[in-house]
């Protein structure tokens, strides 16, 4: 058995998604030296190690702005024991295997982003276009029409974009550069997309009953998740040198 201390742990404790629904749990963690010599194995303070484990301790869903139908909810870790069966891969490696797929997470950001955008941009294009005021559909107004213009083709960009980032990454290309950028570019245009959407639904954009209501609040997180907007640029900046 492999000794975990509490304070290897971030504090607050770990948040997961979905963790109701799972009966699994993989964690990275990183032993620290045990306090006392009756706890076995031993592990010297100069050989820090990566260690995966599954293992689930303590549950409690958390309310969130938005995604209510997926849960989320704290990992509190209190004098917890793993055994060695549940270690994955190599010691030592944990963090390599993560770094190994995380360009195709943001990748999988870079795709939701522009799936919601789409799908944002297609049921305000329907509600402006049922949406009377003044004697016209709403879609109408000029200004509308050249701001549903303007999202209409900042998606389509994103989406070509897309597709080439997809098809670099399925012939085993490189993507880091490129991916970095369309995560955070992507976000951010789901995020413009969604303001924009609800603005022109007016004040029922703001009800509950309006899917744009609950998309505005569910693209929030693209921003953060997968490497925020700002580690983004960060990664992004180092690699131009500046």
């Amino acid at each position: 058995m492999i000794y975990i201390q509490r304070s290897i742990f971030p504090k607050p404790p770990l948040l997961l998604c979905l963790p109701q629904q799972r009966l699994l749990v993989i964690i990275l963690l990183r032993p620290s030296p045990l306090s006392t010599p009756s706890r076995t194995p031993l592990i010297p303070l100069a050989n820090l190690i990566n260690k995966i484990i599954i293992l689930i301790e303590k549950l409690q869903k958390l309310k969130k702005m938005g995604m209510h139908s997926q849960d989320t909810a704290e990992l509190i870790f209190e004098d917890c024991r793993v055994p060695r069966r549940n270690l994955l891969g190599e010691e030592g490696k944990g963090f390599r295997y993560l770094m190994e797929n995380l360009q195709q997470e943001r990748l999988v950001v870079c795709i939701g982003s522009v799936v919601i955008a789409e799908k944002m941009l297609d049921v305000t294009l329907e509600y402006a276009r049922s949406r009377e005021a003044f004697g016209q559909s709403i879609s109408g107004f000029q200004h509308n029409s050249f701001k549903l213009v303007e999202l209409a083709t900042e998606i389509e960009i994103g989406r070509t974009f897309l597709e080439s980032l997809i098809e670099d990454h399925i012939q085993g290309r490189d993507i880091t550069r490129r991916v970095s950028m369309g995560k955070w570019w992507l976000a951010e245009m789901a995020n413009r997309v969604a303001y924009h959407c609800l603005q022109i639904h007016g004040g029922y954009g703001y009800m509950e009953e309006y899917l744009i209501c609950r998309l505005y609040r569910d693209v929030r997180p693209q921003t953060i998740v997968g490497g925020s907007t700002e580690i983004m640029k960060r990664i992004l900046a180092r690699m131009m040198k500046l």
